[in-house]
């Protein structure tokens, strides 16, 4: 059981570490990005 757990947080640490990844790149180009999901929004929206 002590290695089951184990495992998860080894998972849970990558996860962590791909989202902060993930999230920095979202930052720089983030305004273009939120940008572009308005749009998809607006034109579901219509």
């Amino acid at each position: 059981m002590q290695n089951h757990e184990n495992l998860e947080k080894e998972v849970a640490k990558k996860y962590e570490q791909r989202e902060k990844k993930k999230r920095k790149r979202m930052h720089q180009s983030g305004k273009s990005v939120f940008a572009l999901k308005k749009l998809i929004t607006v034109k579901k929206h219509k």
